[in-house]
């Protein structure tokens, strides 16, 4: 239940040893076991940029820190599209997201 960015904040860079990016979306279903929220809400893994972490953010702040590691994003399938054609579409995406960071890193 924590914001990501905010979280990100609060951290100095050398705090930062990897990072895992990964999108969810929050179920009113409550569980008792698997990813959940601390009030037991289920947590769902889902395809790159259509949950309801704000990624682009996440990136810029980790730019501003002048993180410089590793990057690993979860992949989740997309219905509708081969698992390639899913891969090569989060990829893009990130692709995207990644290049406007450093339009506003050089500022």
């Amino acid at each position: 239940g924590e914001d990501p960015v905010t979280f990100l904040r609060g951290m100095l860079q050398e705090q930062i040893g990897h990072v895992h990016l990964k999108d969810i979306a929050i179920r009113a279903e409550h569980v008792q076991k698997g990813e959940r929220l601390a009030d037991g809400r289920r947590v769902d893994t889902v395809f790159t940029g259509t949950g309801i972490i704000d990624l682009p953010a996440v990136l810029k702040q980790l730019r501003k820190r002048n993180y410089s590691g590793y990057y690993a994003v979860e992949f989740a399938p997309k219905e509708g599209i081969s698992r390639a054609a899913a891969l090569a579409e989060a990829k893009e995406y990130i692709e995207r997201i990644w290049e406007s960071c450093d339009e506003i890193h050089q500022f």
